[in-house]
């Protein structure tokens, strides 16, 4: 809410904001490894949350940008892209349940912060 009221998107540059959005998203979802306490562990993943607007409506305004025509298309696509990426975690444990679950936070976490230098480098 607070970066759409202060319309953080269009007064800074697009990218930095996903990266850094990531970034910070990337470090309160592996330091949830750490955590023993349910308190702490539901607070780093409201904070891993709010990290999202900066990821999301991001992501939706660079394609855009990207694609002047079948946007509507390539929106498309990078949503089923967000939505198949969020539920990937849940899909690799289904089929291999004796990983371990801190090694699927750390790999997500190192996932993300890959695409964090990515749409900085590129």
């Amino acid at each position: 809410m607070f970066s759409s009221y202060c319309g953080v998107a269009d007064r800074f540059n697009s990218r930095k904001i996903f990266a850094i959005s990531v970034f910070l998203g990337a470090i309160l979802n592996v330091l949830l490894i750490l955590v023993h306490y349910a308190f702490l562990g539901i607070l780093l993943r409201i904070l891993t949350g709010i990290t999202l607007a900066g990821v999301y409506p991001i992501a939706v305004k660079i394609l855009s940008q990207w694609f002047p025509q079948k946007r509507g298309f390539a929106i498309g696509v990078l949503i089923a892209a967000l939505t198949l990426g969020s539920s990937l975690p849940h899909f690799v444990v289904m089929f291999f349940s004796s990983l371990n679950w801190k090694l699927v936070i750390i790999s997500t976490s190192g996932l993300a912060l890959l695409s964090a230098i990515i749409v900085l480098l590129f």
